[in-house]
């Protein structure tokens, strides 16, 4: 429905800090940090992107990376090379030097002279649909202590999300649950959260009422934080391959 269709339920509003250029540059990629099945995004000079996991290197001669199924990969194609560690985006281009078929389908990219890096802020948010699950310590505005919702953008740091019901006021405390690493093994997590503002907005005719939530993530533990930063890493670099960002 037309935003002027819509009036205010509250003045209360969901204000987004504006996305800062991150820092970029130029260096050596720190592999010894990197942890075996760590995700990298393969993006070839034409197609589409694709997702293989890190298994080792040999020290100055070559990555050695998972085949993705998806990817018609041959050997001597050059692909751009993404991954998230620590906070930050290395990036870089590698030729495809061999594949290897045993024990499991995997290949050897050359290794990277160069390495581009940037750091991705908290404040960088990114649009998503995703059905997720609250539950709160107090009771919800129809009296249930759970409830389904829509998270509509998130941040490393937060996330704004659509209820059919007001879930809170501002610094009450709620529990967010879903899957974010969709198909791979429905790993649901877990993670506290404090609500900072609430926006109500009821179209006109309709007098239907549509509640959004502004969250802060209060993470319990440091593999949650990097599943959040992972996802949140990988959905800008969807938007940016897709030119949406």
């Amino acid at each position: 429905m037309a935003e002027q269709n819509r009036r205010k339920f509250d003045n209360l509003q969901i204000i987004n800090s504006p996305s800062k250029a991150p820092n970029e540059i130029t260096g050596k990629l720190a592999l010894q940090d990197l942890s075996v099945g760590e995700r990298l995004q393969l993006l070839p000079i034409s197609g589409k992107a694709a997702y293989a996991r890190y298994i080792g290197h040999i020290p100055g001669v070559s990555l050695l990376v998972t085949k993705p199924k998806t990817l018609n990969i041959v050997t001597g194609m050059v692909v751009n090379v993404r991954i998230l560690l620590k906070g930050n985006l290395y990036s870089f281009q590698s030729t495809v030097m061999s594949l290897n078929k045993i024990p499991i389908a995997y290949m050897h990219l050359n290794y990277p002279d160069k390495v581009e890096i940037k750091a991705i802020r908290e404040e960088r948010r990114v649009s998503v649909a995703m059905d997720v699950k609250v539950e709160g310590e107090k009771a919800f505005a129809n009296g249930s202590n759970t409830s389904q919702a829509l998270l509509t953008d998130i941040s490393n740091g937060g996330a704004s999300m659509e209820a059919p019901v007001q879930l809170g006021v501002a610094g009450d405390k709620i529990l967010l649950t879903a899957n974010f690493i969709p198909g791979e093994y429905d790993q649901e997590i877990s993670i506290p959260c404090i609500i900072c503002q609430v926006k109500g907005l009821e179209d006109i005719k309709t007098k239907e009422l549509t509640l959004f939530h502004g969250i802060k993530f209060e993470f319990s533990n440091e593999g949650d934080r990097g599943i959040i930063e992972r996802y949140v890493a990988q959905q800008i670099l969807y938007a940016k391959t897709c030119k949406m960002i």
